[in-house]
C-alpha cells in the first residue's frame, strides 16, 4: 500500500502549498468577490464528509488492538494492511482532506477566524505524533472526534436541529482527549526509568497541550457567539 504524508517534510510541504492556495483564494475573493458555487459545494461536501465521518467512527470503534504491541511509528507498519494501523492512517489522512473547508469557506467570502485556521493547520501534526504510531489510548479521542464530525458536518449540510448539541460534543471530544493523554503520559513518565515500560511520554503531553489550545479557542468562540 502506498503511504504518503507520513514524514515531517511531507507535512511541511502540504502546509506550505495549502497556505499558499488559501492566501491566493483570499486575494482573488477580495478583488473579484465570492465564487458563486462555493456555498453549494460546501453543502455537498458537508454531506459527503458526514458519511465519511460516520464510516471512520465505525472503523475506530471496530478496529482491533494490535496483537504485536506498540509499533515504532514508521511507515513500515502500514504495508501489512493491519486493520488498526490502516484505521489510524485513514484518520490521519482525513485531517488533510478537512483543509478543503478553509478553501471552500474562503471562496464563499466568509471570514476565517483564529480557531478555524489554527485547528486545520495543526491537526495533521497532531495525528502524525499521536495517531500514526500505535500509541496507547488512541481510540477514545478518535472516536469522539469522528462522532462530533458526523453531527457537525450534517449541521453544515443543513441539519440545523443539531446546532444545540454541537457545543457539547465539541467540548467533550477535547476534554476526553486531554484527560486520556495526560493519564497515559503521566503513566509513561513514571515508567521512563523502568525496564518494563517504554517511557515515551512526550507525544502524549504534546497532544494534550495542542488539544488544550483547541479547547481554549473553542470556548473563546462559544463566548463570542453569546455576546
Amino acid at each position: 500500500m502506498a503511504v504518503v504524508l507520513t514524514t515531517i517534510p511531507e507535512l511541511l510541504t502540504f502546509t506550505l502549498l495549502s497556505t499558499t492556495t488559501w492566501l491566493s483564494l483570499h486575494i482573488y475573493v477580495r478583488n473579484y468577490g465570492p465564487i458563486s458555487v462555493a456555498r453549494r459545494i460546501i453543502k455537498v461536501n458537508s454531506w459527503i464528509y458526514t458519511i465519511v465521518s460516520l464510516l471512520m467512527f465505525l472503523l475506530v470503534i471496530a478496529a482491533p488492538s494490535s496483537p504485536t504491541g506498540p509499533g515504532t511509528g514508521t511507515t513500515k507498519e502500514y504495508h501489512h494492511l493491519f486493520p488498526a494501523a490502516s484505521t489510524r492512517y485513514i484518520y490521519h489522512l482525513s485531517k488533510f482532506y478537512e483543509f478543503l473547508d478553509i478553501f471552500f469557506v474562503c471562496a464563499a467570502g466568509s471570514p476565517i477566524n483564529l480557531h478555524f485556521a489554527f485547528h486545520h493547520l495543526t491537526t495533521p501534526y497532531l495525528t502524525f505524533v499521536r495517531f500514526l504510531p500505535d500509541r496507547e489510548g488512541w481510540r477514545p479521542f478518535a472516536a469522539a472526534n469522528t462522532f462530533h464530525h458526523v453531527l457537525m458536518y450534517a449541521y453544515f449540510g443543513g441539519a440545523s436541529l443539531l446546532r444545540p448539541i454541537l457545543p457539547v460534543t465539541g467540548t467533550l471530544q477535547l476534554v476526553v482527549g486531554i484527560v486520556v493523554d495526560l493519564v497515559v503520559g503521566v503513566g509513561k513518565y513514571r515508567t521512563s526509568h523502568e525496564d518494563d515500560g517504554d517511557g515515551l511520554c512526550w507525544p502524549y503531553f504534546a497532544s494534550a497541550g495542542l488539544l488544550g489550545v483547541y479547547l481554549v479557542l473553542h470556548v473563546r468562540d462559544l463566548r463570542a457567539r453569546r455576546i
